[in-house]
């Protein structure tokens, strides 16, 4: 995952500049045959494009554990945007308070994906598990108000053509740092 959003980040120059086919090691579940030889084109968007759109804009992707990596960035960040993120955390509190600290005051967190809680059901592994209920409890006692909420069905990393899909019901939704 991490050699492929750097190629994409770093070593391509414009919008659908290669063709891949990233099925065609799988023969299951498909309608027709010649489903697994299906291409696509990447990137859909021309990133670094996107990113001159906005001089003053920043993207950071780093490789390594959240907190440790964005523990000492104190109000650092306009935005944080999590897609299916949350949930790999062993302590989901502490990356609510890492995101808290690192944005700014009225720094915006996006966060859409489910609550599978990665470490749940792995011996001697500690993993904290809150409904969304309880997470969104705590989201606002650690200083957000949540200025959007709904409930959203996606599937994640699936073929549309495919006989198989793993639909997720996620939350979606937008919270401000407020304190």
């Amino acid at each position: 995952m991490l050699i492929a959003s750097n190629f994409i980040l770093n070593c391509t120059t414009m919008k659908e500049e290669f063709e891949i086919q990233p099925l065609i090691h799988s023969f299951s579940n498909v309608f027709w045959e010649e489903a697994p030889f299906k291409s696509f084109k990447i990137p859909d968007e021309n990133l670094l494009e996107e990113l001159n759109k906005n001089p003053e804009g920043e993207m950071s992707m780093v490789a390594g554990e959240f907190v440790e990596v964005y523990k000492k960035q104190y109000q650092t960040w306009y935005s944080v945007v999590t897609c299916f993120f949350i949930d790999t955390a062993n302590n989901i509190i502490e990356y609510i308070e890492t995101i808290h600290k690192i944005l700014k005051i009225g720094g915006v967190w996006i966060n859409f994906g489910p609550l599978l809680y990665h470490y749940s059901e792995i011996e001697k592994e500690c993993s904290i598990e809150l409904s969304w209920d309880e997470l969104k409890h705590m989201i606002i006692k650690i200083g957000f108000d949540i200025t959007k909420e709904e409930i959203k069905e996606s599937v994640y990393s699936s073929d549309n053509d495919s006989m198989l899909k793993t639909i997720y019901r996620n939350i979606y939704f937008v919270a401000v740092k407020i304190q």
